[in-house]
C-alpha cells in the first residue's frame, strides 16, 4: 500500500487524504473494493476486496491504516451501528451464504442461504435489515429468461431470518418495485 497526495480541482493539496492503492504482489487485500462500512464506536471505515479474509481498517482521527482479520471471507461486508453485529455475504454456488456475527466479530449469531443469479454488488445492514446490491441481465421479453445485453440493478431488502421484504430495481427500462 503507498499514500498518494490529492489535489482538489483548483490544483491545492487535500489535508490528510487516505488513498488504498491496490496491488496483487504486496496487499493482502489485493483486488478491487467491494464494501465499505462504517463502525462510530470505533471511528473507522472499513474497506474489503471479494472473498479476501483480510481488510483495510481506516480510523478517522488519527488516519492510521491498518489491516484486520475477518471471520470469514465474504464479496461484501457491513456493521450495523444499531444491533452492533456484522453482516459478511458470501458466493456459494447459485446462493449467496450470510453469516451475521456479534460485535467481537468472532461469535457467530446467524447463518442464512439466499438464492442468487448473477453478480451480487454490496450490502449494507441496519437496524436488523439487510440490504442486498445485486447485478443481472435484464429479459428482453418480460415474460421470459431472454437475456439481452442491459443489466438492471437490483436492492433486495431481508429481514434477519431471511424473508425477502422488499425489491426494488432500476435498469434501461426505469425503476420498478
Amino acid at each position: 500500500m503507498e499514500l498518494a497526495t490529492l489535489t482538489d480541482s483548483g490544483g491545492s493539496s487535500v489535508a490528510n487524504p487516505v488513498v488504498l492503492r491496490y496491488s496483487s504482489s504486496t496487499n493482502p487485500t489485493a483486488s478491487h473494493a467491494n464494501s465499505l462500512t462504517y463502525v462510530p464506536s470505533e471511528n473507522t471505515i472499513y474497506v474489503n476486496s471479494m472473498n479476501k479474509t483480510t481488510c483495510y481498517a481506516v480510523n478517522l482521527s488519527t488516519f492510521a491504516v491498518t489491516t484486520k482479520t475477518l471471520p470469514v471471507g465474504a464479496t461484501a461486508f457491513a456493521y450495523d451501528p444499531i444491533t452492533q453485529q456484522w453482516c459478511y455475504v458470501s458466493k456459494s454456488g447459485s446462493s449467496y451464504t450470510i453469516r451475521i456475527y456479534a460485535s467481537n466479530n468472532s461469535t457467530l449469531v446467524k447463518t442464512l442461504t439466499i438464492p442468487f443469479k448473477n453478480s451480487q454488488q454490496g450490502c449494507m445492514f441496519y437496524n436488523g435489515m439487510i440490504y442486498l446490491v445485486k447485478s443481472e441481465f435484464e429479459p428482453s421479453d418480460p415474460n421470459t429468461d431472454n437475456e439481452i445485453f442491459a443489466y438492471r440493478q437490483l436492492i433486495l431488502v431481508y429481514d434477519i431470518d431471511g424473508n425477502l421484504l422488499k425489491t426494488w430495481w432500476f435498469g434501461s427500462r426505469g425503476i420498478g418495485d
